[in-house]
């Protein structure tokens, strides 16, 4: 078996794993991204307020979330 022959079988056994994974987990993929950047936002502002850097990476995730935020809804119209 040679080398193109190897890769294609991992590409195709990756496919199939995804395929079983999103039949298993439906809408769960996009739920645990949704988590993870939650978690990870949170940990940043958290970062950000110890500082008082208003320069820093954390900071600025923190006021790109606060004004992400003050443009939500949350289901209201």
């Amino acid at each position: 078996m040679d080398s193109a022959e190897m890769a294609e079988i991992r590409r195709q056994k990756i496919a199939d794993a995804t395929q079983v994974l999103h039949a298993a987990y439906v809408g769960r993929m996009d739920e645990a991204y949704l988590e993870f950047d939650i978690n990870n936002r949170l940990a940043k502002i958290e970062a950000a307020i110890e500082s008082g850097d208003s320069l820093s990476e954390e900071s600025q995730v923190m006021t790109e979330t606060l004004e992400l935020g003050r443009t939500c809804t949350f289901g209201g119209e």
